[in-house]
């Protein structure tokens, strides 16, 4: 018996600074622009749910100084970790800083996996 699987996959075009997004079951990626975060309206059923899925890569342009966050669902499903990676957002300090903030405190207390990747755009 074959078990689904979830993920989210993103191809970065460096040239355009265009990320393009297809997601399968895992939760919305966050946006962080320079007015405030938004989640990407990504979405698909998980892989192995359904023959033959199709999945819709969707292109986000992003400007310097804007980051990209895509997250396990050990993140998106604890509350207060969730509030702190918004918290961590606003601040738009270091990546570093981002993680201390979203992670500092929590050994030993998930009962799920919780990764993030974060994408940075740089000037230049």
């Amino acid at each position: 018996c074959a078990l689904p699987i979830s993920l989210c996959a993103m191809v970065w075009d460096r040239e355009r600074n265009i990320a393009y997004l297809a997601n399968a079951a895992m939760p919305l990626p966050i946006l962080q622009r320079h007015d405030g975060a938004i989640e990407i309206n990504v979405s698909g059923h998980a892989l192995g749910w359904f023959d033959h899925s199709q999945y819709e890569d969707v292109p986000l342009s992003l400007s310097p100084g804007e980051t990209l966050v895509l997250q396990s669902d050990g993140i998106a499903d604890e509350e207060c970790i969730r509030d702190r990676l918004r918290q961590g957002l606003q601040v738009r300090g270091s990546l570093a800083t981002l993680c201390e903030t979203v992670f500092g405190g929590t050994e030993g207390s998930q009962e799920d996996d919780q990764t993030l990747a974060v994408i940075r755009v740089m000037e230049g």
